[in-house]
C-alpha cells in the first residue's frame, strides 16, 4: 500500500502540477508545493519530504527503497572531453534528469507529452536525449513549425517518413514505430477565425487515429506513431486550443536554479581548465560566479520590450560566453590576466552586442566593470579594461583560410594599428581575386570584422547583423568570410525568383556543405526576401538544420548512401537515422548563415516574433551609427587625394563633414517628434556626401579654370593687337614706296616683252609651214611603203604552196620514189629539175650528172634530202640554176602543162609534191626579184624618214613650248597691263599670216601626185624640207632664248608687283581691323582684368561653397522649409565659417544660397517653363534632383514633381511605368540598355527586391 501511495502521489504531483511554472510575478510551483504539503500531506502514511527549500517536484520514488529521494541523487556525473564540440556537450542537471525521466516514462505508454518553457530552458536538449534513447525498432522525425505552417503543409511533412500499408493505412517502414517531435508547437499563426489548422490536424490525428487524404477525401489511418512537442509560450501564439492541449501531458521547463546553473558551467569550465597552469585553473570558480552574477543583473536591468525584443537572456547566452572561453589554449593563456580579459570580451560580445540604445550600452559597461571589480579584485582594473579589448582567431596568423586545415588559436589583439595592417593586407588579397571593395577600416569597422569572424569560426555559428542600409554589413561580412576561408554564396534574384528557386539554392548549399565538406557562407539580406516563407527554411536551418520538406524520400536515400562510408569511418552504426543525423550535423558545422536585416519599421520585429530561431540561434551584432572619430577617419581617407590647399583646411573639412552628419541625425529626431515623419541618416549618406563634394568641387574648379583661361587669353590678345598696330603702320609706309618703284620697272619691261613676242610669233608661223612640208613628204614615203608591202604580199601564196607541197612528202613517199628502178620520163624530169634547183652556186651545170643513179644517190638519206628542201634559200637562187629549171617548167607566161602536181599524182605522189615545190619556188623567186629593189629603196627611205621624224618631233616640241610660253605670257600681259587690245590685234594679224601660209603650202602640195613620184624625188623633197627645218630651228632657237629670258623677267616682275600690292592691301585691312578692335575693347581690357581677379577669389572660396551644396544635396531632401533653413543657415554655414573653411559668405551667413551654387537663374527659369512650381521649396527640390548622384525618391502627393520630370526628360526618351503594370521590369531593362531615364510611379513603402542591384548601382 505504501508503494502504491508513493507512486500515486508522484504521478499526481506531475499530472496536476507539472504544467505550473514560475516567473517574476509569481512562483506557482512553490505555491503548489505549499498547498500540497498543507492539504494532502495530512492523509496517508507516505509523505513527500518537506523542508530544506525543496519542493514536491524535487523528489521522486526510488524503485529500490520505494522512498522519496531528491532528484540530485539521480543526476549522472559529468566527465569533460576536451576535444568534443561545445554544441555536443550535455551536462546533466536536476531539471534535465527529471524531465528526461518523465518523457522516457510516457513514451512507451504512447502518451503525448509537451514541454513548455522559455528560450534556453533545455526543451530541445531533453527531447533530443529522449529520442536518442529510443529502442532500435523506433524512429523519430522532427518537425519545426512556424507562422506559415498550415494543415496541408504539415500533413505533407508528417507523411514523409510513412509508407502506405494498404489503401487507407499509413505506418512507418516495416514493423517500426515512429515518434513525431514537434518543436515550436504554438508558432502557426491563427486564421481569421482564431483556428490554428496545423494544430487541429495533430488533434485530429490523436482523436481519430489519422487524417484525410487531400485528394480522395478518405480517412487515412496512421498507425504506430505518437507525439512529443515543445513550445515557448512567449513566442508565436501565447496559447493553443484546449481541445488540442488536453491530449498532452504538459510539463513546464523552468529556468534552472542558480545552484544548478553554477554546477553546470563549473563542471564544463573546470574541465576545460584542467590542462592549464594551476593559477589559471583557479579562475574556474570566480569566472563562473561572475558570469552568473552578470547574467542576473543583465536579466533584471534589460527587460525585453516591444522595441527591445532582442533582450532575451537565457542559458544560451551563458553557454555562448563559456563557448568562447573554451576556445582558449594553454600555450597562449599562460597567466590569469588574459583569461579574465577573454571573459570580459566574451561578455561584451554576448550581452553588449544585443543592446539597442547607447544608454543601455553605457549601463551595461558600468555593470560589467562593477562585476569585474567584485570578482577579480586582485587584478588591476586598468589592465583588465585596457583597449583594445578584442580577440580574434586570425590575430596570430596570415588569415585568408591559409591554415592548413588546423584550428587557429583565439588570441588577443594588442593594438588597433597592427590589426589595421593585418586587415588591410587581407583586403588587398581580397581585391586581387574578387570584386573590389574600397573600405576604410576605422576602429568600429575592425571591431565588426572581428565579431563576425568570431561567429563564423565557431561550429554552427550564425550571425544576425542588424543595421541600416549602407552601414557595411555585407562588405565586412565578405572580408571576414575571406579571412576565415569561406566560400561566399548569395541569392541571385531574377524577375521570376520565388520559393522554389530558394529551395533549389538551399539544396545546392546543403550538398556543398554536407556532401563535399566545403565551408560555405550564405549572406542573406532582407532585400532578398521576395517571399516571407523563405524564412521558414531559414528558421529550420538555424534551429535544427533539418528542413522537413527540403528533401524527398528518394533524395534522402541518396544522401544516406553518400555519407554511409563516412559514418562507418567515424565509428558509428550506419543506420539510416545515424547517417541522416551525421549529414545534418556536417551541414550545420560547415554552412554558416549571416543574415543582414534593417531595424527600420515593424517588419524586423514581426519576423523575429514569427521565426524565433532568428534571435535564438543567431549571434546578434547591431551596427550602430558611426561614431564621430569613424566619420572623421573616413572623410580624411577620401579627402587625401583632393587638393584643398592647407592641410589645416583638409582636417577642418573632415570634422565639418562629421558635424553635418551628426547634426542631421539630431534634427531627424526633432523632425520626428515635431512632424511625426522619419528622416534617416545612414553611413551610405555620409559616403554620398563625400563623393558629391569631390565630384562637384572638381567640376566647379574645371569650369572656373576654363573661364579664367578664356579671359586671360583675351587679355593677351588685346595687348598683342595694340603692339602689332604700330608695327603694321610702319610696314605699310615702307611697302608703298617699294610698290611704286616696282610698277615703273614692270611697265618698261612690258613694252620690251611685247616687241620680242611679235618676232617670236612670226618665226613660229614659218616653223609651222616647214612642218606641213615634212608631213607631205612623210605621206609619200608611207604610200611607197604600202605599195612595196602589197607586192611582197602577192608572193606569199607561192611560198605557202611550196611549203604545202613539202608537207605531203614524207619518208615513205620518198623511199617509194627512190626504190623505182626505171622511173617514168616525167618523174625523172621532176627529179632533174630539183637537182638543178638545189645545185651549189657557180657549179658547172652542163657537166652535172642528171642520171637516175645520181638522183638516187642525192636521195641517199631521205631525212637529209627532205631537210635540204625545207631549208632551201629561196631568196638567193643563182640565175643559171633557175634558167636550167625553166627548161623543165617552161617560161612564166607559158608554163609546161605536163609539169604540175596534178599531172604527176597519177605517176608518183612524191614526184607530184616535188613538182609543186619547184613550180612555186620559181614563181616566188620571180616576184622576189621584182620587189627586192623596191624594198631596198624603201628601207633607205624609211631610215631617212625616221631621222626626219625625229627632227620634226624636236621642232614640234620646241614650237609647243614656245606656244605655251607665248600663251602664258599673253595671259599675264592681258591681266597686268593696258596693252591687251594691241596684243590681241597683233595676235589676229599673226593668225591671218599663219592662215595664208597654210593655204599656200596646201596648194603647192595638192599639185603634187605622190603616187607617180619616184622614191628619189620623195627623198629629195625630204632632204630639202629637213634643210629648211634646220635653218628655221636655228633662227627660232636664238629668238626663243631671248624670248625666254624676257618672259622670265616679266613673270618675276609681275609676280613681285602683285605680291607687293596684295601685301600692302592686307596690311591696310589688318591695320584698320586692329585699330577698330583696340579702340572697341579698350574698356574690356580693364573689365576682363578685374573679372579674372573675381574668378580667382571665387576659386579660392569653392571649398566651402561646394561643401554646403554637397551637404544640401545629400541630406536636406526629407525636411521641410523651416528645418532646411535651420540646418543650412543655423548650423552648417556657421560651422564652416567657424572652422576657417573658405566660403563665399564670409561677410555673413545670409548670403549663402545652395540653389545659386547648384544652378544659375537661366536653368531655374527653364525648369519653371517645364512646369516646376515657382516656390522656394520646389526650386530646391529641382536642384537636388538635377544634381544628386543617387536615384531621387519624390514624395509627391499632388504629382507636381512627376509632371515636371516628364517634361524635363521628355527629350531624353523618358519611360514611365508602375510596379503594378505587367512586364514593368522588361521596360526598366530596355531603358537600361538604351540609356534612357525611367520614372517608376506609385512604388509604395517597399520596392521589388529584383530592383536592388539597380538601385544600389551594383555594376561589375
Amino acid at each position: 500500500r505504501e508503494v502504491y501511495e508513493a507512486f500515486f502521489q508522484f504521478a499526481t504531483v506531475w499530472a496536476i502540477g507539472g504544467a505550473l511554472a514560475s516567473d517574476r510575478a509569481a512562483d506557482h510551483r512553490r505555491a503548489f508545493s505549499a498547498w500540497w504539503h498543507a492539504e494532502l500531506g495530512k492523509v496517508g502514511s507516505v509523505h513527500v519530504p518537506e523542508g530544506g527549500g525543496g519542493l514536491v517536484f524535487d523528489y521522486y520514488v526510488d524503485p529500490v527503497t520505494r522512498r522519496f529521494v531528491h532528484w540530485r541523487e539521480a543526476v549522472a556525473s559529468y566527465t569533460h572531453v576536451s576535444d568534443a564540440p561545445f554544441s555536443s556537450i550535455v551536462v546533466p542537471t536536476v531539471d534535465t534528469t527529471r524531465l528526461g525521466f518523465l518523457c522516457d516514462t510516457l513514451l512507451p505508454l504512447r502518451a503525448p507529452a509537451m514541454l513548455v518553457g522559455g528560450p534556453g530552458t533545455s526543451k530541445t536538449t531533453v527531447l533530443g536525449e529522449a529520442l536518442r534513447g529510443l529502442p532500435d525498432g523506433a524512429l523519430s522525425f522532427t518537425v519545426n513549425l512556424n507562422s506559415y505552417t498550415d494543415a496541408p503543409t504539415l500533413q505533407a511533412m508528417l507523411e514523409q517518413p510513412l509508407e502506405k500499408k494498404t489503401g487507407s493505412i499509413l505506418a512507418p517502414p516495416g514493423t517500426r514505430s515512429l515518434v513525431y517531435c514537434v518543436d515550436d508547437f504554438n508558432m502557426p499563426a491563427p486564421d481569421r477565425y482564431g483556428t490554428q489548422s496545423a494544430l487541429e490536424l495533430l488533434r485530429q490525428h490523436v482523436d481519430y487515429g489519422g487524417w484525410y487524404d487531400l485528394r480522395t477525401h478518405r480517412l487515412m489511418r496512421v498507425q504506430q506513431t505518437q507525439l512529443l512537442a515543445a513550445m515557448d509560450p512567449s513566442a508565436g501564439s501565447f496559447s493553443v486550443s484546449d481541445r488540442t492541449q488536453r491530449h498532452f501531458a504538459t510539463l513546464a521547463c523552468p529556468f534552472p536554479e542558480a545552484e544548478a546553473v553554477h554546477a553546470l558551467f563549473l563542471a564544463v569550465f573546470a574541465g576545460h581548465l584542467g590542462a592549464f597552469r594551476a593559477d589559471v585553473g583557479r579562475l574556474a570558480e570566480p569566472v563562473v560566479a561572475a558570469s552568473l552574477a552578470l547574467h542576473r543583473e543583465v536579466s533584471v536591468a534589460f527587460a525585453p520590450t516591444a522595441a527591445k525584443f532582442t533582450y532575451q537572456w537565457t542559458l544560451r547566452e551563458l553557454s555562448r560566453v563559456f563557448e568562447g572561453l573554451c576556445l582558449s589554449a594553454p600555450e597562449y593563456f599562460s597567466s590569469p590576466l588574459p583569461m579574465v580579459r577573454l571573459w570580459l570580451h566574451e561578455s561584451r560580445r554576448v550581452y553588449g552586442d544585443r543592446l539597442v540604445t547607447e544608454q543601455d550600452r553605457a549601463r551595461f559597461a558600468e555593470t560589467l566593470t562593477r562585476v569585474a571589480k567584485n570578482f577579480f579584485e586582485e587584478f588591476s582594473q586598468a589592465e583588465l579594461q585596457a583597449e583594445p579589448l578584442v580577440f580574434a582567431s586570425f590575430a596570430g596568423s596570415a588569415g585568408g583560410g591559409d591554415d592548413g586545415g588546423l584550428a587557429r588559436p583565439y588570441l588577443p589583439v594588442s593594438d588597433y594599428e597592427k590589426l589595421r595592417k593585418l586587415l588591410e593586407g587581407q583586403l588587398r588579397l581580397y581585391n586581387e581575386s574578387r570584386a573590389r571593395m574600397d573600405l576604410v577600416l576605422f576602429e568600429d569597422a575592425m571591431d565588426h570584422v572581428c565579431r563576425i569572424s568570431r561567429i563564423l569560426d565557431r561550429p554552427r555559428g550564425n550571425a544576425l547583423l542588424v543595421g541600416v542600409g549602407g552601414s557595411g554589413k555585407q562588405s565586412l561580412t565578405r572580408l571576414a568570410g575571406f579571412i576565415g576561408g569561406f566560400e561566399l554564396a548569395q541569392v541571385s534574384l531574377t524577375s521570376g525568383y520565388g520559393l522554389p528557386d530558394f529551395r533549389a539554392d538551399l539544396l545546392q548549399l546543403y550538398a556543398r556543405a554536407g556532401l563535399r565538406g566545403e565551408a560555405v557562407l550564405l549572406l542573406f539580406t532582407d532585400r532578398q526576401l521576395v517571399d516571407e516563407r523563405m524564412l521558414c527554411y531559414v528558421n529550420d536551418c538555424l534551429a535544427t538544420g533539418n528542413v522537413p520538406d527540403l528533401y524527398g524520400p528518394e533524395d534522402k536515400d541518396a544522401i544516406v548512401a553518400a555519407v554511409r562510408n563516412e559514418v562507418k569511418a567515424a565509428g558509428l552504426l550506419d543506420s539510416r537515422h545515424n547517417c541522416w543525423e551525421y549529414f545534418i550535423d556536417k551541414v550545420r558545422a560547415n554552412l554558416h548563415l549571416v543574415l543582414c536585416f534593417s531595424p527600420i519599421g515593424d517588419a524586423f520585429r514581426a519576423r523575429c516574433r514569427r521565426f524565433p530561431a532568428l534571435t535564438s540561434s543567431c549571434t546578434i551584432d547591431f551596427f550602430r551609427p558611426w561614431p564621430a572619430d569613424a566619420l572623421i577617419s573616413v572623410a580624411s581617407r577620401h579627402l587625401a587625394d583632393v587638393d584643398l590647399g592647407a592641410e589645416e583646411v583638409r582636417e577642418n573639412l573632415a570634422h565639418h563633414m562629421a558635424y553635418v552628419h551628426e547634426c542631421v541625425a539630431a534634427q531627424s529626431a526633432a523632425f520626428l517628434a515635431q512632424e511625426r515623419r522619419h528622416a534617416y541618416t545612414t553611413p551610405k549618406s555620409f559616403l554620398e556626401l563625400i563623393a558629391l563634394f569631390k565630384a562637384h568641387l572638381a567640376r566647379a574648379r574645371s569650369q572656373l579654370g576654363a573661364q579664367m583661361a578664356r579671359l586671360d587669353q583675351g587679355l593677351v590678345k588685346l595687348r598683342l593687337s595694340a603692339s602689332q598696330v604700330l608695327e603694321m603702320q610702319q610696314q605699310l609706309e615702307e611697302e608703298q614706296v617699294v610698290v611704286e618703284r616696282k610698277k615703273e620697272e614692270t611697265d618698261g619691261l612690258l613694252v620690251q616683252v611685247g616687241q620680242e613676242s611679235a618676232v617670236a610669233d612670226e618665226q613660229a608661223v614659218v616653223a609651222e609651214a616647214e612642218e606641213r612640208e615634212v608631213a607631205t613628204v612623210q605621206k609619200e614615203v608611207a604610200d611607197f611603203e604600202a605599195q612595196c608591202a602589197a607586192d611582197l604580199a602577192s608572193a606569199e601564196p607561192a611560198i605557202r604552196k611550196a611549203e604545202a607541197a613539202l608537207d605531203v612528202l614524207d619518208k615513205k613517199a620518198l623511199t617509194e620514189l627512190k626504190s623505182l628502178a626505171n622511173p617514168p620520163k616525167d618523174v625523172l624530169a621532176v627529179c632533174q629539175a630539183v637537182l638543178f634547183m638545189t645545185a651549189k652556186p657557180k657549179a658547172n651545170l652542163k657537166r652535172l650528172d642528171t642520171s637516175w643513179a645520181s638522183i638516187k644517190k642525192a636521195m641517199g638519206s631521205v631525212e637529209n634530202y627532205l631537210h635540204t628542201l625545207q631549208t632551201f634559200d629561196r631568196d638567193n637562187i643563182p640565175a643559171e640554176n633557175k634558167e636550167m629549171v625553166r627548161k623543165f617548167t617552161g617560161p612564166p607566161d607559158a608554163p609546161d602543162p605536163s609539169f604540175n602536181g596534178d599531172a604527176m599524182k597519177s605517176k608518183s605522189v612524191a614526184a607530184a609534191g616535188l613538182c609543186d615545190w619547184v613550180v612555186n619556188v620559181c614563181t616566188y623567186h620571180d616576184i622576189f626579184l621584182e620587189v627586192e629593189p623596191k624594198r631596198q629603196l624603201l628601207k633607205e627611205a624609211q631610215a631617212k624618214l625616221d631621222e626626219a621624224n625625229k627632227k620634226l618631233a624636236a621642232v614640234r616640241g620646241h614650237v609647243s613650248v614656245l606656244e605655251e610660253r607665248k600663251t602664258s605670257l599673253s595671259d599675264q600681259l592681258v591681266r597686268a597691263t593696258e596693252e591687251k587690245n594691241a596684243l590681241l590685234e597683233q595676235a589676229q594679224r599673226t593668225a591671218r599670216r599663219l592662215n595664208l601660209a597654210e593655204r599656200l603650202v596646201n596648194d603647192i602640195f595638192l599639185e603634187v601626185e605622190p603616187k607617180r613620184q619616184l622614191l628619189k624625188e620623195a627623198q629629195a623633197k625630204l632632204d630639202e624640207a629637213n634643210k629648211k627645218l634646220a635653218a628655221v630651228r636655228g633662227h627660232v632657237s636664238v629668238l626663243e632664248e631671248r624670248k625666254t629670258s624676257l618672259s622670265d623677267q616679266l613673270v618675276r616682275a609681275t609676280e613681285e608687283k602683285n605680291a607687293l600690292l596684295e601685301q600692302a592691301q592686307r596690311t591696310a585691312r589688318r591695320l584698320n581691323l586692329a585699330e577698330r578692335l583696340v579702340n572697341g575693347l579698350k574698356d574690356e581690357n580693364e573689365r576682363w582684368g578685374s573679372q579674372i581677379e573675381v574668378l580667382k577669389d571665387r576659386k579660392a572660396l569653392l571649398v566651402g561653397d561646394t561643401m554646403v551644396a554637397a551637404s544640401f544635396i545629400a541630406y536636406i531632401g526629407p525636411f521641410d522649409e523651416a528645418f532646411r533653413r535651420q540646418l543650412v543657415h543655423g548650423m552648417w554655414v556657421p560651422d564652416v565659417l567657424g572652422r576657417d573653411i573658405p566660403l563665399s559668405a564670409a561677410a555673413g551667413p545670409s548670403g549663402v544660397d545652395p540653389v545659386a551654387i547648384l544652378a544659375d537663374s537661366a536653368t531655374v527659369a527653364a525648369w519653371r517653363a517645364e512646369g516646376l512650381p515657382g516656390d522656394r521649396l520646389s526650386v530646391e527640390n529641382g536642384a537636388i534632383v538635377a544634381a544628386c548622384a543617387r536615384w531621387p525618391l519624390l514624395i509627391d502627393p499632388q504629382l507636381q514633381g512627376a509632371a515636371w520630370l516628364k517634361r524635363h526628360e521628355e527629350g531624353a526618351g523618358l519611360q514611365v511605368t508602375q510596379v503594378t503594370q505587367r512586364a514593368y521590369l522588361e521596360r526598366v531593362r530596355h531603358a537600361m540598355e538604351e540609356g534612357t531615364p525611367v520614372l517608376i510611379e506609385n512604388i509604395g513603402e517597399t520596392l521589388d527586391a529584383v530592383l536592388e542591384p539597380v538601385l544600389a548601382r551594383a555594376t561589375m
